[in-house]
């Protein structure tokens, strides 16, 4: 029989499991959507635990102004700290407010609608 120490700890890493899974659908999605010159502002789409956000990350790229978009593997977040979906490019805002004709306006507020749409009518 499981203790409430034990029982706690199980609910804390699927809890953990699920945010993580959340965190890179949204990810997934809002890369996806994003607008695509050389693959900058796809490629600079991160995931990381609210503690750790750095605004200095640049994304790898693979010559002549291309860049390419890698899966993100955050650990699990620890017990009050959220995890976060986030892009540092000073142009990003402007992307999302329709600068370019590849998206619509506020591209990145559909796609984590989409993915709440998706995981609420899956039942989580």
């Amino acid at each position: 029989m499981a203790t409430v120490k034990q029982a706690f700890a199980a609910a804390f890493v699927e809890t953990s499991r699920q945010q993580r899974k959340l965190a890179l659908q949204v990810w997934s999605a809002v890369s996806r959507a994003t607008p695509k010159d050389t693959g900058r502002a796809q490629a600079s789409w991160r995931v990381s635990l609210a503690t750790d956000i750095d605004a200095s990350v640049e994304p790898a790229g693979k010559g002549k102004g291309e860049y390419e978009r890698t899966r993100p593997n955050p650990g699990l977040a620890p017990l009050g700290v959220d995890m976060v979906v986030s892009n540092n490019l000073p142009y990003i805002v402007r992307l999302n407010e329709g600068y370019s004709e590849q998206a619509p306006s506020f591209f990145v507020e559909q796609a984590v609608a989409d993915v709440l749409r998706r995981n609420e009518n899956a039942g989580g």
